[in-house]
């Protein structure tokens, strides 16, 4: 048995890839040439490779993408409050809107010391009740939130601790009367009582009659 061609860089190196001439018959071995035999079995491993190795019905098509088909919404992003609910109403009272409020001329009518009254009753002795929960806000446990200080701030419109804790310090009745919390927690009780259907007080209807 001849021995093996040795084995070579460069173009020659096809050569280690051909049969040995002892195993070719015979009536092949006066037409035989290695670089056409390294050819055809280079060219036949192409093939073989090129084919997939699991290939597709020819019925089964591939899909095009759903036109209906959503992207998910971002959940980092803040969710806005439902501005009504299923009978046309207002969600909440903080959906309410008073007249004159787009204007800030909203016409208040309960004093300084009212008002306070009213705020440290919603944070104090008066902040489990049920109607006094943060509208649409719950606690771990499933039951409704009670409203904090920066709760009550954030819903009074953005006013900030400091200045509602001095507000809550003042003495007389309108003492604080040129706070930004006069205004903005009078419309604050104001829609919870509309909200509500509260009646008004007596204090209130004087007010009014003047």
């Amino acid at each position: 048995m001849p021995k093996a061609a040795p084995k070579t860089s460069g173009p020659q190196s096809a050569a280690r890839f051909t049969p040995y001439l002892a195993n070719t018959p015979d009536s092949l071995k006066e037409n035989y040439c290695p670089a056409h035999a390294a050819q055809h079995m280079a060219a036949d491993s192409a093939s073989r490779t090129a084919q997939p190795l699991h290939p597709k019905s020819p019925n089964v098509q591939d899909k095009p993408p759903s036109k209906t088909a959503k992207s998910n919404p971002d959940k980092s992003a803040p969710q806005p409050r439902c501005s009504t609910s299923n009978n046309g109403k207002p969600a909440s009272f903080l959906d309410r809107e008073l007249e004159g409020e787009e204007t800030d001329s909203v016409r208040i009518f309960d004093n300084c010391a009212t008002l306070r009254r009213k705020i440290k009753n919603l944070l104090g002795k008066d902040k489990n009740s049920l109607k006094n929960a943060v509208p649409g806000q719950t606690t771990k446990d499933g039951n409704p939130k009670p409203y904090t200080q920066a709760q009550l701030c954030k819903d009074m419109g953005g006013i900030s601790p400091s200045s509602l804790n001095t507000f809550l310090n003042k003495k007389g009745t309108m003492s604080g009367g040129t706070s930004n919390v006069y205004p903005a927690a009078y419309a604050f009780f104001e829609k919870k009582r509309i909200f509500e259907g509260a009646k008004k007080s007596k204090t209130r209807e004087e007010f009014e009659s003047e």
